[in-house]
């Protein structure tokens, strides 16, 4: 005669199912969440190189930093010195401004005409750059402290903008003695500021107050329906579908094992629990390998 269901799935052995079961719930969303800090890692590096190649223009320029017009004149001079011409570098993966633009290669100049000088790549000119630098004159004489480029959409009391890369979560700043820090907002952790002004006159979450006199911020301003359109999610659309594959593949991982789990719990065969130990421990070692790769 067949055993009824309660007889051949003891209480204890269901409590147990449902814990293995939720503690899978809390460390599964943590595989998919892997991306985030990598773009910030991504971004810090690119904005490192624009410091580092910005000065090694000032080497070839009498100190000087790099001149410019605005954001994307800035990227052609550090380009027609040969020392950066790779435009990806001024885009963030997590933009959603960076969505409308391909992941090919992008070079800041066009390809060389016979007889004529290289000009800005017309494809590098439509897109909207991730950073903003400082123009106007700048030496390489000027405190190690000075911002000379960041994520773009720094207000001026020190947060950044629900339409920035982020999301208003924060940004990246490099200094012109090259370091590179992530804040989430100038002035969190201390009320008078984060940026050390220019005059030497104590700390500011102002960006302007800690640039030298007579410069300027040049950076792209998105349009009001931009504005408003980003201040949604900062996962790529691109990237959104790629950040199901975890969750698809534990499902995958799970799937066999629950199975089984459950045809012997309700036969009343041994080990119908302990088999749910094998893809917890694959998920926990997912869990610690996959954020550091």
């Amino acid at each position: 005669m067949k055993k009824p269901f309660h007889k051949t799935l003891p209480f204890r052995s269901l409590i147990f199912l449902l814990v293995l079961l939720g503690l899978a719930a809390v460390i599964i969303p943590t595989v998919g969440r892997v991306s985030h800090p990598a773009y910030k890692v991504s971004d810090g590096s690119n904005l490192r190189q624009i410091a580092q190649a910005s000065l090694i223009y000032a080497q070839l320029h009498k100190d000087r930093l790099p001149e410019a017009t605005d954001v994307w004149d800035y990227a052609r001079l550090l380009a027609e010195s040969d020392i950066l011409d790779n435009g990806r570098m001024w885009q963030s993966r997590i933009d959603p401004a960076t969505e409308s633009t391909t992941r090919s290669t992008l070079s800041v100049l066009a390809p060389a005409v016979k007889g004529n000088a290289r000009v800005i790549s017309p494809t590098f000119r439509q897109i909207k750059p991730s950073f903003a630098v400082v123009l106007g004159k700048i030496t390489t004489s000027a405190p190690a402290s000075t911002p000379i480029a960041w994520t773009r959409g720094l207000q001026s009391d020190g947060t950044w903008a629900k339409h920035s890369p982020y999301g208003g979560e924060g940004g990246h700043i490099v200094f012109l003695g090259g370091n590179v820090s992530y804040f989430k907002n100038l002035g969190s952790t201390t009320a008078a500021g984060e940026l050390v002004r220019y005059d030497g006159k104590g700390t500011t979450n102002n960006i302007l107050e800690a640039l030298p006199p007579g410069t300027r911020i040049g950076e792209y301003i998105p349009t009001p329906e931009e504005k408003a359109t980003w201040n949604g999610p900062r996962i790529p659309l691109s990237e959104r579908a790629r950040n199901y594959t975890p969750l698809i593949t534990l499902i995958l991982l799970w799937g066999p094992f629950l199975v089984i789990s459950v045809y012997r719990l309700t036969k009343g065969i041994p080990g119908g629990i302990t088999i749910l130990l094998w893809p917890i421990l694959l998920t926990v070692l997912a869990a610690i390998i996959i954020p550091t790769c």
